[in-house]
């Protein structure tokens, strides 16, 4: 059987070991590995154990089962990860220089140290506020936020418990009036009612209020069950449902047979085309083959022709610069001709004049004509024959000419005709295409005319079946069955549309929440969803603000403080819960210089370790007056915590529980007194049978909180499956779940028999580890208590016992608020007020 709560995760997927009963509490106990042989029910664990690990266990007689439960080292992964990404915290070194606290205008409803709070909460730098229970923190907080937020400033409101950011956001709730000022990060189920409750408190709730989530959801989800109950879609189901009782799979396929037999019809219709169509396309490729042919040919002279036309046009060229130069020859000796003309006129001339008469100008003169004359004669020949070159070169030319052009004709003609080929190449294959294409067209066609033709002899007396159908109503209804699918066919587009707009509208609502974890003024959240919620990883705040401090773990608390950018408040009270840390003894000396740094809380690590040391820091202010429980009761805890440091003003505003303010149950004479061991912790019947008692004797009091707090967490266990069977409105926990808590009547059970010395009983803040822890778990419970305190133990123990916890609790004898009663009479008086 297993006394141990399961995982987070369940026990699947942990690793189990198996320890030496006898050396378990040792610091480095010996160990051996088994696996779990099935997922557990009913709280029974069966563990695979081997030859091996027999032999491994050696002589050991009894075992006790450990199992890893990784959900917290994954969480200090994730810690580690963020506060090595943090790239500054200023305000979280100031806490080690000295500073000096602003003096600020009063604020309405504070007193003198609870203003100094408030300045410390709402001016620059780090700051430690030490609240012992019940001065007002959660006022001051709530207060300090307020200006904040009247100031346009963001806040980080956090605690490494749910209940201490619930009790600070429930406040500061009422201090606003919008959805997404105040955004409280969360699982609903770890949070508070009145937090859960809210309607826009909590992340999901605020980002529904703002995108109207609710609202436009609920819109969406009528429209979708109207749709789904659609009388079209009750209407269709009947008429499916009286045609399949009836002829209607019969007639439909009378149908379908008709249908099939109108597609043959026009398949073979459009076969017929096609053959005629076909017959057409091969005539018309055969047709432009030939022509291509034709043309081809045309066109395989082209490269003799090209030839040719050069040759022609070279010839053509030649010619035509021989008729050129021909002409250049001409044109020089008519030039020459000309001269000698003019050469023999003018001698004839000077041969008319009187000095032509002289004997020797008269000889000269005719010699001078006759060689004129003979010259003109020769060119005049020669000119006759150059005419006759010139004119067997032009037409020698012009043939030349001719001849070119007729070859450069003949060239275009091949190249048209070679153009044509191609054309008709390229027209032949898409005539070609298209009939490979039909003829593909055409078996697709014919197989569907055989499917077609299949369907028909399926039902050959389709046309008596539709025949029969009409007369019976049954064509009716299946037209009926058409016209409704459509209908239904529409609402099934409309739920698509809806099923769209409702995932719009959850995108809008996502995004909406990662908005406001981004943006949102004031957050609210624990120091592990800090860490881990994604959204919050990169925000910075001006304000951070850590409430129950003091029983938080100091890699938290720096990186919550690194997020600080104006000021940074530490609060808390480290004579309550310290932080539960599970380090190993330090050996070298690195060990020992950070083990303060494991081991210690926020206030000792700054030598904050009680009133003097308190009073002595510049950085620190201590709230000294209490509102929450009566003076009595204050005086236990001021007696041997505080130092005298608490002042109470206290004021009872209920008749239902007056005086004796703090009852001591006394066990001692009771026959049933004694602890029973239950695993590796403790449980007390009698306490049981006293909290069923005590709770009978408030029975009346209607809306009286109350509360169960003890030592060890077996016997929390055990009262609270009591009080959940008995329905009994009582809450039970250990001090560390009720840390934060506070109730009107609380039950504190020392767990303290007639036997050795208990837990509870070793309170002595000046004492070892053991006794220290036990002194802050006994001021965690005595002042949970509002109006009355029970303290279930063994009288004489308390009394007999000088411990600072004990003495002052035995110091209470005699006071008018303090009431000794016998077990067996508070259990005589529960048993009357039940009757």
């Amino acid at each position: 059987m297993t006394s141990a709560p399961p995982p987070r995760s369940g026990w699947s997927g942990h690793r189990f070991f198996l320890l030496d009963a006898d050396t378990a509490d040792a610091s480095d106990p010996a160990r051996c590995e088994v696996e779990l042989a099935y997922e557990p029910k009913a709280r029974k664990l069966k563990l695979k154990v081997t030859s091996a690990t027999r032999r491994a266990l050696g002589t050991a007689t009894h075992v006790r089962v450990a199992f890893a439960d990784d959900f917290d080292l994954d969480l200090l992964r994730q810690l580690r990860v963020c506060v090595q990404q943090a790239t500054r915290a200023p305000l979280v070194v100031d806490l080690w220089s000295p500073g000096v606290l602003p003096m600020a205008p009063a604020v309405e409803g504070l007193n003198t140290e609870q203003q100094w709070a408030f300045n410390a909460m709402t001016s620059e730098g780090g700051w430690l506020v030490w609240g012992p229970p019940g001065t007002g923190k959660t006022n001051v907080i709530v207060k300090a936020v307020s200006r904040a937020l009247s100031q346009g400033r963001s806040v980080l409101i956090t605690s490494h418990t749910h209940v201490a950011v619930d009790n600070v956001v429930e406040s500061v709730a009422e201090t606003v009036e919008e959805a997404g000022q105040v955004v409280r990060v969360g699982a609903s189920g770890q949070l508070t009612r009145k937090v859960s409750e809210h309607p826009w408190l909590t992340v999901d709730k605020a980002a529904a209020a703002i995108t109207n989530r609710v609202e436009r959801l609920q819109s969406i989800q009528d429209a979708m069950a109207e749709n789904e109950s659609h009388p079209d879609r009750l209407h269709l189901g009947v008429v499916v449902q009286r045609l399949e009782q009836g002829n209607g799979l019969r007639l439909e396929s009378a149908l379908r047979a008709q249908d099939a037999a109108d597609t043959a019809r026009h398949l073979a219709e459009d076969l017929v085309m096609a053959g005629v169509e076909s017959a057409r396309r091969r005539s018309d490729f055969e047709r432009i083959e030939a022509a291509a042919a034709h043309s081809a040919a045309s066109a395989s002279a082209l490269p003799q022709l090209r030839e040719r036309t050069e040759s022609a046009t070279r010839t053509a060229h030649h010619a035509a610069h021989q008729v050129y130069a021909a002409e250049q020859s001409l044109a020089s000796l008519r030039f020459e001709l000309s001269n000698a003309v003019l050469e023999w006129s003018e001698a004839t001339s000077a041969r008319q004049s009187w000095s032509a008469g002289l004997p020797w100008r008269r000889h000269a003169l005719d010699s001078r004509i006759q060689l004129a004359n003979e010259r003109r004669s020769i060119l005049a020949a020669e000119v006759h024959s150059a005419e006759a070159g010139v004119e067997t070169f032009r037409r020698a030319a012009a043939a030349a000419a001719g001849e070119a052009t007729n070859a450069h004709q003949q060239v275009v003609i091949a190249e048209s005709a070679q153009r044509r080929a191609w054309e008709l190449a390229r027209e032949a294959s898409v005539v070609q295409a298209a009939e490979s294409a039909a003829q593909a067209h055409s078996i697709q066609t014919r197989a569907q005319y055989a499917e077609a033709q299949r369907v028909v002899d399926a039902v050959p007396d389709w046309e008596v079946i539709i025949a029969e159908g009409r007369a019976d109503g049954t064509l009716e209804a299946l037209a009926e069955r058409d016209d409704y699918n459509e209908r239904v066919a529409s609402l099934d587009t409309a739920m698509k549309a809806l099923i769209v707009e409702k995932k719009l509208l959850d995108d809008e609502y996502a995004k909406t929440k990662s908005h406001l974890l981004e943006t949102a003024p004031v957050i609210a959240c624990t120091l592990s969803s800090l860490a881990t919620k994604t959204e919050l990883a990169n925000r910075r705040f001006d304000t951070v603000i850590v409430d129950e401090a003091a029983s938080a773990q100091i890699p938290q608390l720096v990186y919550a403080g690194s997020k600080a950018d104006h000021c940074l408040a530490f609060v808390g009270d480290f004579l309550q819960n310290a932080p539960i840390t599970e380090t190993d003894d330090a050996i070298t000396e690195d060990d020992k210089r950070v083990l303060h740094w494991q081991e210690d809380d926020i206030f000792a690590l700054h030598g904050v370790v009680d009133r003097a040391s308190a009073e002595r820091n510049s950085r620190c202010v201590a709230l000294r007056t209490q509102y929450r429980y009566p003076p009595v009761i204050a005086g236990i805890v001021n007696e041997f915590c505080y130092d005298g440091l608490l002042e109470s003003s206290w004021r009872s505003n209920d008749d239902r529980i007056g005086p004796p303010y703090v009852v001591f149950v006394d066990t001692s004479t009771h026959p049933e007194q004694g602890l029973r061991r239950r695993g590796q912790s403790w449980t007390h019947p009698l306490g049981l049978d006293l909290i069923e008692a005590i709770h009978n004797r408030h029975r009346e009091d209607s809306g009286t909180s109350m509360g169960v707090v003890c030592p060890y967490a077996a016997h929390a266990q055990q009262a609270e499956a009591l009080t959940r069977r008995r329905r009994l409105a009582i809450e039970c926990g250990t001090a560390h779940k009720f840390q934060g808590r506070q109730y009107d009547v609380v039950i504190l059970d020392l767990m303290q028999d007639s036997g050795r010395l208990r837990w509870a009983a070793q309170a002595d803040l000046s004492g070892n580890k053991r006794e220290v822890s036990a002194a802050k778990l006994l001021n965690v419970g005595i002042t949970r208590a509002q109006k009355r305190l029970y303290i279930i133990g063994d009288w004489s123990v308390v009394r007999n016992t000088p411990t600072p916890g004990m003495i002052a609790i035995a110091n209470l004898r005699g006071e008018r608020e303090f009431e000794l009663v016998s077990a067996s009479d508070a259990l005589t008086i529960g048993s009357t007020r039940s009757s």
